[in-house]
């Protein structure tokens, strides 16, 4: 229905004549026809920001144009009233010469409901009520507006632009919001929303789609998933895996979990047909919802074609493929993997992938692995060529001077691995996928070695096609035996070789007899350090010296009583899952330390395996979307611990040379920055500075970045480090905190 504008001039005067502007109105009737063509009402114009100027009501008859004077510099808020009508309420701030608000009326109705909350709760006194025009094309449609609706003895009940409309409704805190879809109000009458039901906590909403429009079918489901540091524990895993929630989208794809604690998630959206989806990590906030914003995607499952070369592995067996999704972010483990075996033409076709980032591993027999490489797998992915570099190799394996029949690994940096077995003349031969470093692992029963070796460079001489390699093994005899605090033998125990004086700390691992006693050939000479486990008995470390072409001092070396200590991760709604919880004891004498890790459950409860005796700790807490804590407690038997996390910390940037590794200290404690790495990946951030760390998520507070044996010893003694070895200053909240670590005093030339 066409109606017409009657032009109407209003000269009203507000806030004086000197600094008067006149405004034009167009008050326009707008949504479902109303069948009179005029609608009376009230133009009503208030002053926000100057409560002492009066109230001023125009009469109307809508549709009209008319025009006001308007003192500048005020914040005038505009509404027209009339029975049966809802308005837009606009603000009007910037007034110029020229200026024209339009303001639209729509006939209205009423929406009401029941708000239903859990025994024990009250029901808020109000809810906000959001209003969206349907997805999909239509007549001219309300805008979105946003107000309170009261709620009174359960009842809601609100006047509102008649049509159809989205609707959200949420409480100010505590309650997680309500949808309804496509909902109609009629014009002139009520439309009972039925039972409002409000869940307590936080909530996660999103939407998801087929990659080809088509409909989501009813067996579509996303899961919810707490994300979690990687971890060896299977029990916490799984408990972490059946936390998990899944929720069911509607047909138009929206989903919402709801009373989800607070953490980061991953989203994982399933229909038979498609490959899964998955989008994180999502942070999720106490009594928040989190809106996912990009839409969650359905694809086809692709199938990717991978051609090696050579075709088979050089010893003439097929290659086999591990493929591994990257998850996000990368520092937790992978979720979906596959394994496949190539033809004897060196093919392989996957089964049906999802899009994304993947870790190929190329393994040979013998679970060698001989390459590595990252994927970016697309739709309408091309075959993938991969090209298996092989090198000749020849050599010895000795222990001293005389030659050693034992199996070899060489292993490189980025995790491939190969095997060799040497003959009893020490002879072995084989292939490599390349030139370079790699780091030699050699195993023999009858020597009683289970060691690794300082990594040796592995070169083709100029006109040569063959490289050749000699690995010694150091002729050492390591032994002694493993007793309980009542000097009884412990059968089976095993032990752990610390070797301190190489510029990587590396271990070796051996194994007791039935007798409790152990021997070894072959360990690095220096300084080491030897701690011995068995079930819930575990040592303290002993320090000892390896010597070459000798004997080293026999050990006996008594294991104690372990305990288990159980602790908590809270946060101030509840049990934080998938924390990671370092952990270590005070200093020894021999400047050692007992270390033990956890990862939360799903309730945010950890256990750790210590010493019986135990009575200060130290901790490094990992929580996914909270501060990262490190702390010292009191570990008083039989009382649980409990470690509080906060929502928001700051960023600490640590810049540093080369030389030894620093220090962070803090609340009276100190980590090896190999945590806060941890904690930079389990954040997103990707290393690009190797003398520059950027941690983000720390607890607030002050903090030290320390260099230097005398701050190491004055740490280990409880004692504050020298402040000229360390840099200092206070994180806040949100903040960030730089500290670079401080040069070394030059030597005095004596």
């Amino acid at each position: 229905m066409r109606r017409s504008l009657e032009i109407l001039t209003v000269l009203l005067l507000i806030g004086g004549p000197a600094s008067s502007t006149p405004v034009r109105f167009v008050v326009d009737l707008a949504g479902p026809a109303s069948p009179d063509p005029k609608v009376s009402g009230i133009l009503r114009i208030t002053s926000r920001t100057a409560p002492e100027l009066r109230t001023v009501e125009v009469p109307v008859e809508a549709p009209a144009r008319l025009e006001v004077d308007l003192a500048a510099g005020i914040v005038w808020e505009v509404r027209f009233e009339a029975k049966g009508f809802w308005s837009e309420t606009l603000a009007v701030s910037e007034i110029r010469t020229d200026s024209e608000v339009r303001l639209r009326v729509f006939p209205s109705g009423i929406l009401k409901g029941r708000v239903v909350v859990p025994v024990g709760e009250r029901p808020p006194a109000a809810l906000i009520l959001r209003l969206q025009a349907p997805f999909g094309p239509g007549k001219e449609k309300p805008p979105e507006i946003t107000f309170p609706c009261p709620v009174k003895e359960g009842a809601l009940s609100c006047e509102v632009p008649a049509g159809r409309h989205d609707i959200r409704l949420r409480a100010e805190t505590a309650w997680a919001p309500v949808y309804r879809w496509d909902f109609v109000v009629p014009t002139g009458k009520a439309a009972d929303l039925e039972e409002v039901v409000l869940h307590g906590g936080a909530s996660v909403a999103g939407w998801v789609q087929t990659e080809d429009g088509s409909p989501l079918s009813s067996e579509c489901r996303l899961r919810l998933a707490p994300i979690s540091a990687a971890s060896d524990q299977r029990t916490v895993t799984d408990r972490l895996e059946k936390a998990s929630m899944e929720a069911k989208p509607n047909d138009r794809g929206f989903f919402q979990f709801l009373g989800v604690p607070p953490g980061q998630y991953e989203i994982t959206g399933l229909q038979p047909g498609f490959a899964p989806a998955r989008i994180g990590p999502v942070q999720v906030r106490a009594d928040l919802e989190a809106n996912v914003i990009e839409r969650m995607v359905l694809a086809k499952p692709m199938v990717v074609e991978i051609r090696f070369d050579p075709p088979l592995e050089p010893y003439g067996k097929p290659w086999k493929i591990e493929l591994y999704r990257q998850s996000i972010p990368s520092h937790v483990a992978s979720s979906e993997s596959h394994f496949g075996e190539a033809s004897s033409q060196g093919i392989w076709r996957s089964p049906g992938l999802s899009p994304g980032m993947y870790d190929l591993r190329v393994v040979g027999d013998l679970k060698a692995v001989w390459h590595r490489e990252t994927l970016e797998l697309r739709p309408g992915q091309e075959p993938i060529y991969v090209e298996v570099p092989v090198l000749r190799v020849k050599g010895s394996l000795k222990i001293g001077k005389e030659p050693l029949s034992a199996t070899l690994w060489l292993r490189g940096k980025d995790g491939r691995k190969i095997r060799f077995d040497s003959d009893d003349q020490g002879r072995f031969t084989g292939i490599l996928p390349g030139e370079g470093s790699w780091h030699p692992q050699v195993a023999s029963e009858s020597e009683g070695l289970q060691i690794s070796l300082e990594p040796i460079e592995v070169k083709v001489p100029d006109g040569k096609r063959v490289a050749e390699v000699t690995v010694v093994v150091p002729d050492t005899r390591f032994a002694g035996q493993v007793v309980d605090d009542a000097g009884k033998p412990v059968p089976a125990a095993r032990l752990t070789v610390v070797h301190l004086s190489k510029k990587q700390n590396r271990q070796s691992q051996l194994t007791a007899d039935e007798r409790g006693e152990f021997s070894a050939r072959g360990l690095s000479p220096g300084p080491v350090m030897v701690l011995a486990m068995e079930g819930e008995r575990q040592s303290d470390f002993v320090s000892t010296q390896i010597v070459e072409d000798s004997e080293s001092p026999w050990l006996r070396i008594a294991l104690r009583r372990m305990r288990t200590m159980e602790g908590r991760v809270l946060s101030s709604s509840g049990g934080v899952p998938g924390a990671l919880v370092e952990a270590w004891t005070a200093f020894d004498s021999n400047g050692a330390s007992t270390s033990a890790q956890a990862v939360s459950g799903p309730d945010g409860r950890f256990e750790l395996q210590l010493p019986a005796d135990t009575t200060l700790l130290t901790l490094a807490v990992l929580p996914p979307g909270f501060a990262m804590r490190l702390l010292t407690v009191l570990a008083v038997p039989g009382q649980p611990l409990e470690v509080r996390v906060e929502a928001q910390g700051g960023t600490l940037v640590l810049e540093k040379e080369e030389g030894p590794t620093p220090l962070l200290v803090h609340g009276g404690t100190f980590t090896l920055l190999h945590h806060l790495e941890t904690w930079a990946q389990l954040q997103g951030v990707r290393p690009t500075d190797p003398g520059r760390l950027t941690v983000p998520n720390v607890a607030s507070g002050p903090y030290s970045l320390c260099r230097g044996a005398t701050a190491v010893s004055r740490l280990r003694e409880g004692a504050e480090p020298p402040t000229a070895d360390c840099a200092s200053g206070v994180l806040v909240p949100n903040g960030e905190l730089v500290l670079r670590v401080p040069s070394l005093a030059p030597t005095p030339v004596q």
